[in-house]
C-alpha cells in the first residue's frame, strides 16, 4: 500500500477504533528526502491521539533542538499526549497540554541502548490500555527502559522486564 492510502486508511479508521498511538522512528536514509519524511509524518501526527518520539527524532522532523519547542510543535500539529525521550535526561511527558519532565532511574550499568526506545513505548502503552495515566506510564517506559539498556542487545531476559519472576 503507498503512503497516502495508509494515511487514508488511518482517516477513515480513526472514527472506529480507540486512540492512535504513533511512534515517529525517523530514519531519513529509508526515504527519498527528509521532505518526504518530515510530510508523511505530519499527516500522520494530525490523525494520532498519542505519539512517542525521541528528541532526535522530533530534531529532525521538526528542526528544532529544544525539546520544550519539540512538545509545542507537535501539540500545534494537533497531538494530544506526547511522550518525549530525552535518553538519559528522561522524558518530558504532556497530556492535554500539561507538561511534566519526569528523570530518568538510575542504571546499574549502560551496556548497549539498542531497544530502548521500544522498550519505553510498549511499557507506556501496556500502562495506558491498562488505565494508568500519562505520567505513570511514563514512569512504566523509563523504568523498563532503564533495565534494557543493562543488557547486550535489543532482546533481553524475560528477567529484565519482569524481575520478580
Amino acid at each position: 500500500m503507498e503512503r497516502a492510502g495508509a494515511i487514508e486508511l488511518l482517516r477513515r479508521l480513526r472514527p472506529h477504533v480507540g486512540r492512535i498511538a504513533f511512534d515517529p522512528n525517523v530514519r531519513l536514509a529509508l526515504w527519498e528526502s527528509a521532505q518526504a519524511a518530515a510530510a508523511t509524518i505530519e499527516a500522520v501526527l494530525a490523525i494520532a491521539d498519542i505519539t512517542l518520539p525521541s528528541t532526535e527524532d522530533a530534531a529532525l522532523l521538526l528542526g528544532v533542538d529544544d525539546p520544550i519547542e519539540q512538545i509545542n510543535r507537535l501539540q500545534a500539529a494537533g497531538v494530544r499526549e506526547i511522550a518525549l525521550t530525552l535518553g538519559a535526561g528522561g522524558c518530558l511527558v504532556s497530556d492535554g497540554g500539561v507538561c511534566t519532565r519526569m528523570p530518568a532511574p538510575q542504571a546499574a550499568s549502560i551496556v548497549d541502548t539498542s531497544g530502548a526506545g521500544d522498550a519505553f513505548n510498549g511499557a507506556y502503552l501496556a500502562a495506558r490500555l491498562r488505565g494508568a495515566t500519562a505520567v505513570e506510564s511514563t514512569e512504566s517506559g523509563l523504568l523498563i527502559g532503564s533495565r534494557v539498556i543493562t543488557h547486550v542487545g535489543a532482546i533481553v531476559p524475560m528477567s529484565v522486564s519482569h524481575p520478580s519472576e
